[in-house]
């Protein structure tokens, strides 16, 4: 059987948590060849659904849609 082993892990600073997450698994999977003169058009059809599901902007749009003082020392220390 063939298959996709996945693992999760997710990890901060030691000092605080005490314990990490840490997950696996298996799932079963087949390759089947496919038309590699449609990979381009795939490609960016994934593109576009990631780009759906995550969207990303710059800073400097977030800073205007928030009041004034809202990020005042975003990035310092905890």
């Amino acid at each position: 059987m063939t298959g996709l082993v996945i693992q999760f892990i997710q990890q901060t600073g030691p000092y605080l948590i005490k314990q990490y997450f840490v997950a696996w698994g298996f799932a079963p999977a087949e390759f089947a060849p496919g038309d590699a003169a449609k990979l381009d058009a795939r490609r960016a059809q994934a593109s576009v659904e990631l780009a759906d599901r995550l969207p990303a902007k710059p800073w400097s749009e977030l800073v205007k849609t928030v009041p004034p003082g809202t990020l005042d020392g975003f990035g310092g220390p905890l």
